[in-house]
């Protein structure tokens, strides 16, 4: 699903964006619109969008400084502005695409395919980076299936991937560059050493210090200052496992 953020400070702009929009970019769903940046930097940290259409002056500053305060990892944004002079510096910002206003319907609608196309590529990207690990290794680079993990742990500057096989696979990426990959993916930081696929737990031991048993046998600590949101997590998987 194309969802989509309308950030522009004037009313007949937002007006004319969205018919545009219902006319050429019928997939796109607008789930919101702000008109200055604070608000648009609020708006894009609740809402998750993935299309961001966006004007340079703004209330409060300009487009730019949406971009770089909000969270816009993995949004696409087209800037829609009368101001050409700033195509370069949008490129430099990695913007998708820039139209300048009155906006053309046939470059409108050629950019509306392009973005289609852009997003369902980037999510298919993102659903086999949920269910696959790419590790490097000294001897190049493993796709792991995340099902097959049971936990990682931290060995210096190195990490130690545990496979419900048996195998042991070590890489030297850093386990908190794990964590940044596949804590979406049912994995939880329990320890400062220590990231669990929580689909592997077997028994939960709170007392007198807090441990996981795991399915391959092993034992794995939880740290005192991590174990509220490891219950909270383990609820939450619960849950979604009903």
């Amino acid at each position: 699903m194309i969802r989509a953020l309308i950030i522009e400070d004037e009313i007949q702009g937002q007006e004319l964006l969205k018919m545009n929009i219902q006319e050429c970019f019928p997939e796109c769903n607008i789930v919101g619109v702000a008109d200055n940046v604070s608000a648009a930097i609020n708006l894009i940290n609740q809402t998750k969008p993935n299309l961001l259409f966006l004007d340079i002056q703004l209330k409060g500053g300009t487009g730019f400084d949406v971009i770089e305060n909000a969270d816009c990892g993995g949004v696409h944004v087209v800037f829609i502005t009368a101001y050409s002079q700033y195509a370069v510096k949008a490129i430099k910002a990695k913007a998708f695409d820039y139209i300048l206003k009155p906006i053309n319907r046939i470059e409108f609608k050629d950019m509306a395919g392009k973005i289609k196309e852009a997003i369902k590529q980037h999510t298919l990207f993102r659903e086999g980076h949920k269910r696959m690990l790419g590790v490097k290794t000294g001897n190049g680079t493993e796709y792991i299936k995340l099902t097959n993990i049971i936990y990682l742990e931290a060995d210096g500057p190195a990490t130690r991937i545990l496979m419900n096989s048996g195998e042991t696979i070590v890489t030297a990426k850093n386990i908190g560059e794990f964590e940044d990959a596949i804590s979406e993916a049912g994995f939880f930081r329990c320890h400062h050493s220590f990231m669990v696929n929580l689909a592997s737990i077997e028994k939960y031991i709170s007392s007198p210090v807090s441990n996981l048993l795991l399915s391959n046998g092993h034992t794995i600590p939880v740290s005192q200052r991590k174990r509220t949101t490891f219950v909270k997590a383990l609820r939450l998987i619960n849950k979604k496992t009903a």
